[in-house]
């Protein structure tokens, strides 16, 4: 992690393996998956992680909800978990019908791409079934997905 207005490192951690996702949650904590098939809990003072749960296959993306205070996982197993960070049990867990790459959150929607060109959204105060689920228009496959609030 750096801090980008100095150009100096903060803290470094380090893996079993790659790390292909991560987020932040608040100035001391954010979240990291990746080919280890584990979510990590990072504590970005201290420069450690704790696991909180893992999915079958890479962690592929990652997404905090503050208005829930849940994190989301998506990964290469074709699934979604919804975990309460308090815990390492998933609060809920989707089936996404194919190997999940990319995910975005407003105030009240995810949306997820998967690898079978399907585009799922839901409703995060439902989680029971998507409110939509298409077929991507695109000729190539969807392997980045953000809404402009990502960006600062």
């Amino acid at each position: 992690m750096y801090d980008v207005s100095q150009n100096v490192s903060k803290t470094t951690l380090n893996f079993k393996a790659a790390s292909l996702a991560c987020c932040i949650q608040d100035d001391d904590r954010g979240y990291a998956g990746g080919l280890d098939k584990s979510v990590h809990a990072l504590d970005l003072n201290r420069g450690t992680s704790k696991v909180i749960g893992s999915h079958a296959s890479g962690v592929s993306c990652l997404s905090w909800c503050p208005q829930y205070n849940v994190l989301f996982s998506g990964s290469w197993d074709s699934n979604v978990s919804c975990w309460d960070t308090r815990t390492s049990n998933p609060s809920k867990s989707l089936s996404a019908g194919g190997k999940v790459y990319s995910m975005s959150l407003t105030d009240s929607r995810l949306v997820f791409t998967t690898s079978n060109h399907q585009i799922l959204v839901y409703d995060i105060r439902n989680l029971a079934a998507p409110e939509q689920q298409r077929e991507s228009p695109l000729k190539h496959q969807v392997k980045y997905l953000s809404n402009k609030s990502d960006f600062y």
